[in-house]
């Protein structure tokens, strides 16, 4: 029999093992050929040639699956070659020279891997076109667009994943050099004995993750964070590490020791077999428990913020963009074509605004973190009389009303976040004309945008005196608004007024806000899902490949079961049972992880993200619970035959 034809038979027989590993090794190899097939995209390229940031994250999305896809499939190839140590035992029994097994186990993991990767990047060129087309749906986009094969994406894909395969087929053949005979052959007998509980190392497991997400869940700007500035954040990521391996490691151990003692059930039917087995491979367990439980967290996190993201800025770009066009007037005789040129357009009027500003030199002494449009702008901020004020409040339908005596001011800034906020409490506001200097105290501030937020100055709203005093010193300069109906298709209008204005005054449009907000959240989500995606795939691998070694390690033990009576429909239940609870622990770990991390992010953001991040933890629980059918149909088809 030669080298090949046992490479062909050792393929063919352990088919069923590797189809979930070639099957994940495709999908990852064709989620990095659409990143990069993206990134050489002609259609997208003409598209954003002026937008950096397009190909930052499409490079950036291709490092980071590059270097996850190396390291998952090193852990996997990882499982294959412990599941194999006998079978390589009994070739070097059987006379095999060292070096010929190597190159059996070389050449069946480089045939695999070459297999992967043509299937992967022929089904990536071949679906390139459709994800382009989802990214650009995504982003608002028309669709259309051509066919193309990108040979720089095949280039990168086969240099990328032919080192990475090469580097694994390496790992194979290496095996037989490292472990000496009776290692191989005693690799199903290792690690069985029953673990001691450990109460201390338990409790620092709980107490380590509770003061974690206690440290995380503090304001950034609170005082604590401040003391232990860089400390904190290794406090909440070490914390949160070492403390889910010690719950695993230690904590589970307390939970199946408690089985033990509850008699009625661990003596039923052969839970006791179930807890028994648990046990002894709980704490050899504990790090590939872990890293699901992290992995589960990151998967979550990113997925649930991207859709967080795009799921509000949708919406919440009518909050923040009230008037559909805004410009600092240079003349009557220009607001009055640009409304004629509205009027005969596609577009109906729906009203007009003349808000009269006063930009002055001041400082602020506030708590807090300094306003982000007055940290933009350093050293000037706008002044609006109350009455311009309620009079656009009344036209956004916002109906706020404000009541201000003379040297008192209300803030108008719209940051919603409860970690980066500002108290505008006991604090004021100096300003510096070229006369003399005046003090306002702030008596409040609003969160809600009369003016649209793409204006980028910082504005206090004082009374209708004080605002004719400052005018007598200085004048104020006029913005001209326009709303007009559908602005957010408003491209051509937008356009046209461009090219009314003086070369030197900004067109703010609500159309072009829409435009940045909707292509970068599309383009968040598209990198987080897709990336998401691997990780979650990665995670039901991990626990795929731990389940299915055991199950080789056990299958002896259930057919010792089934000759003593025990009947196949138990054994099954059993088999349900130990593999949930392998399941259900590291996911639960990893859900209560994202969502003290979602958690953090909805206060970062002042937005309420329950409806996202709900939805995106019944996809994932519901994609996981085929992982776990899919896993307990493996392990009984091993064990129960």
């Amino acid at each position: 029999m030669t080298l090949f034809s046992i490479i062909k038979k050792n393929m063919q027989g352990n088919f069923k093992n590797y189809l979930l590993y070639i099957a994940s090794m495709i999908f990852s190899i064709v989620i990095y050929f659409t990143f990069v097939s993206l990134r050489y995209n002609n259609h997208i390229l003409n598209l954003f040639e002026d937008d950096k940031k397009i190909k930052d994250v499409f490079d950036a999305s291709s490092a980071i699956l590059m270097i996850f896809i190396a390291v998952f499939i090193w852990y996997s190839n990882s499982f294959f070659t412990k599941k194999r140590k006998k079978e390589i035992a009994l070739y070097s029994l059987l006379g095999v020279q060292k070096r010929k097994i190597g190159a059996i186990l070389f050449y069946e993991n480089l045939i695999m891997g070459i297999i992967a990767l043509a299937i992967g990047v022929g089904i990536g060129a071949i679906l390139s076109k459709i994800f382009a087309m989802l990214l650009l749906k995504l982003m608002h986009l028309p669709t259309i667009i051509s066919f193309s094969i990108s040979m720089n994406a095949i280039i990168n894909t086969t240099f990328v994943f032919g080192v990475i395969i090469l580097i694994t087929s390496f790992h194979g053949y290496k095996i037989i050099y490292r472990f000496k005979l009776i290692e191989l052959l005693q690799t199903e007998h290792q690690n069985e004995r029953i673990p001691k509980e450990s109460l201390s190392t338990a409790l620092l497991g709980i107490i380590l993750l509770a003061t974690s997400y206690w440290v995380a869940l503090q304001p950034i700007g609170s005082s604590l964070w401040l003391s232990l500035d860089i400390w904190s954040m290794y406090i909440v990521l070490g914390g949160s590490i070492i403390g889910t391996y010690f719950i695993f490691n230690s904590f589970t151990v307390f939970l199946l020791m408690g089985l033990r003692k509850y008699k009625k059930h661990y003596y039923r039917s052969i839970n006791a077999v179930s807890v028994s087995q648990l046990l002894s491979r709980i704490q050899t367990n504990a790090k590939t428990l872990t890293v699901i439980a992290l992995l589960s967290a990151i998967t979550l996190c990113g997925i649930g913020a991207s859709y967080s993201v795009y799921y509000h800025n949708k919406t919440l770009i009518d909050k923040t963009e009230p008037f559909s066009f805004l410009y600092e007037t240079p003349g009557n005789y220009l607001d009055q074509n640009i409304e004629k040129m509205i009027k005969t357009s596609n577009h109906t009027l729906e009203g007009n605004a003349r808000i009269p500003l006063i930009k002055v030199k001041a400082e602020l002494n506030v708590k807090g973190i300094m306003p982000l449009d007055f940290s933009k702008n350093p050293g000037d901020l706008n002044l609006i009389s109350a009455s311009t004020f309620q009079s656009l409040s009344e036209m956004t339908n916002k109906n706020l009303k404000v009541s201000l005596q003379d040297k008192e001011a209300i803030a108008l800034d719209a940051n919603k976040s409860n970690t980066f906020k500002t108290e505008y409490t006991s604090s004021e506001a100096k300003l510096y004309l070229s006369n003399r200097n005046y003090n306002l105290q702030f008596v409040g501030k609003i969160q809600d945008n009369i003016i649209n937020d793409s204006l980028h100055e910082f504005t206090i709203v004082v009374s209708d005196e004080f605002f004719s005093t400052i005018a007598n010193e200085q004048k104020p300069y006029i913005l001209q608004a326009f709303k007009v109906s559908n602005d957010k298709n408003a491209k051509q209008l937008t356009t046209s007024i461009q090219t009314l204005l003086p070369n030197k005054t900004t067109l703010i449009a609500k159309y072009t806000a829409y435009r940045a907000v909707v292509e970068a959240s599309g383009l968040v989500i598209f990198a987080g899902l897709f990336l998401g995606l691997v990780f979650m795939a990665a995670t039901g691998n991990v626990i795929y490949f731990t389940q299915l070694t055991e199950a080789l390690i056990n299958k002896k033990k259930y057919t010792t079961l089934r000759t003593l009576g025990v009947s196949k429909k138990e054994i099954f239940k059993s088999v349900t049972k130990q593999v949930a609870f392998i399941f259900i622990l590291p996911v639960c770990i990893g859900g209560l992880h994202s969502i003290i991390a979602l958690r953090i992010l909805s206060n970062a953001l002042g937005m309420d993200i329950f409806i996202p991040v709900l939805t995106t933890m019944i996809v994932y629980t519901l994609i996981y619970s085929i992982y776990y059918l899919f896993t307990v149909h493996s392990y009984n088809n091993i064990v129960n035959k």
